[in-house]
């Protein structure tokens, strides 16, 4: 029986009764485990409460960072002092030289290419990438409720390319509120209808982020950092 996961919800620090009813949905849909994210400079209460509300309907919660670095130096720089105080580090920037090192960096756990408008450059990326890619279901909702065309075209290439490349893909929703939260098997079903099989979608919302998470955690008890 599958564990599932999404390893992308986006908390709103400001609002714990939606972060309530989010937790709530999260668990009513059939996840066991949810990777809160975080921006860089969040408290580290609000961190702790959010984390809370979510742990306290069953669910396991690991914490994780959104990098959004302008440079190799910035991002080099934010790796350095965040690897060891956050289970999961996920990288999303403009700058193609900058996601190239985040590629290749082993500290990082998955990179998106969102911000990355060629595919010709995306196929650069992606054939020499030696981390996880991440796709956001977010990326294709628009606020209407309808699909960005788009996005789904830059969703299925890079499906594509990871098919080519045997490059690992986590899938996740990329959720802020209730209304963008979805059940892991809706998320893995659209994602095996943009080119992904039936069975790498499967794993990208179970398996493979249960696996990173895992993974980190034990490198995270081996590394333990004095809280106080």
């Amino acid at each position: 029986m599958r564990a599932f996961v999404d390893i992308n919800i986006k908390p709103p620090v400001e609002d714990k009764y939606m972060q309530e009813k989010m937790a709530n949905l999260a668990h009513q849909v059939g996840l066991s485990t949810v990777c809160l994210r975080f921006k860089q400079n969040t408290p580290s209460n609000e961190i702790k409460s959010s984390a809370k509300i979510f742990s306290s309907v069953g669910l396991d919660v690991a914490i994780g960072l959104d990098i959004f670095a302008n440079s190799r130096k910035q991002l080099l720089k934010q790796l350095s002092t965040s690897r060891r105080l956050f289970e999961i580090l996920a990288v999303n920037c403009k700058d193609v030289k900058t996601v190239m090192v985040a590629a290749h960096d082993r500290r990082v756990d998955l990179i998106s290419l969102e911000s990355i408008k060629s595919i010709r450059t995306k196929q650069s990326i992606i054939k020499s990438c030696s981390t996880n890619i991440e796709l956001e279901l977010m990326r294709i909702l628009m606020p209407s409720g309808r699909t960005n065309l788009e996005q789904i075209n830059y969703f299925s290439r890079e499906i594509e390319l990871a098919n080519h490349y045997k490059v690992n893909i986590v899938v996740s929703s990329g959720a802020k509120g209730v209304l963008s939260l979805r059940a892991p098997r809706d998320i893995a079903a659209l994602a095996n209808t943009l080119g992904l099989s039936k069975e790498r979608s499967l794993d990208s919302v179970s398996k493979l982020p249960i696996q990173i998470i895992k993974d980190n955690r034990n490198k995270l008890s081996k590394n333990p950092i004095n809280s106080s």
